[in-house]
């Protein structure tokens, strides 16, 4: 079977797509938590790989929940089919917020200077 073939189907690829936003997110604290170093091993890497998908998981689930419910008292409308793009664009979003981190953590300071209040982007994370 051909990988073009295989991703036909948009269940597929949305899973594929929270896999490779949970091995970005893996990627992003491990590098901000161990300065950008390897993992010490494989088993590490996968362990934190399939926690951190876990972790994009149960946040698309609680931000579905979230929106779901409050969005008929917000916006005045309710929609029934919108899971799969909801879905769609909160991996998205957390996508994005994971390489603005990587942006934002390689960033240089405006001056010589460095003080401790600019490592407040690696506090934060």
């Amino acid at each position: 079977m051909r990988l073009k073939e295989f991703f036909q189907d948009v269940e597929k690829r949305e899973i594929a797509l929270v896999i490779f936003t949970g091995l970005v997110v893996a990627w992003v604290r491990h590098g901000l938590q161990h300065h950008w170093k390897a993992w010490g091993s494989w088993g590490d890497f996968f362990a934190e790989w399939f926690v951190h998908t876990m972790g994009v998981a149960l946040l698309i689930g609680i931000a579905l929940a979230a929106i779901i419910y409050s969005h008929k008292f917000f916006l005045g409308y309710d929609r029934k089919e919108y899971g799969r793009e909801l879905t769609f664009y909160i991996v998205m979003t957390i996508l994005v917020a994971a390489i603005g981190i990587v942006v934002v953590a390689h960033w240089p300071a405006s001056d010589d200077d460095f003080d401790d209040s600019s490592a407040f982007v690696v506090l934060v994370v």
